[in-house]
């Protein structure tokens, strides 16, 4: 994987990393008979996969002891949602990267959690 600008300019900047929120975050409204699969794609790609190469980027990074990771949700990811089958699924998906990353890093003392929020509405929303 290609390391996020991001990382490595935090990482010069400030000589390390201690927190990653992976708050990237996309989404439409469309039903799944209607959502092509470059849309569905899109939107895995940049919830599930933007969080997992920035975790995977950032790791060598977090992993003094002191680490964090953050990744948001969403209530959609547990319960499924109406015209978001593609949101729900990536969000799902981070939830399970998220316990997943739990597990493996725990001997590393990088702490990972996910926040799920409920619905919110945003500019973006309306």
């Amino acid at each position: 994987m290609t390391e996020p600008p991001a990382v490595e300019s935090t990482v010069d900047e400030f000589g390390g990393l201690d927190t990653l929120v992976n708050n990237a975050s996309a989404s439409l409204v469309a039903s799944f008979d209607d959502i092509s699969e470059n849309g569905f794609r899109t939107i895995l790609e940049v919830n599930l996969a933007g969080a997992a190469t920035c975790a995977h980027e950032a790791a060598g990074h977090l992993a003094d002891g002191s680490g964090t990771v953050i990744n948001p949700s969403s209530v959609a990811g547990q319960r499924g949602a109406p015209y978001m089958s593609h949101y729900a699924a990536a969000k799902a998906g981070v939830e399970n990267l998220t316990r997943s990353l739990v597990v493996e890093w725990a001997d590393r003392d990088v702490r990972v959690n996910c926040l799920v929020p409920g619905y919110v509405t945003t500019p973006g929303v309306e």
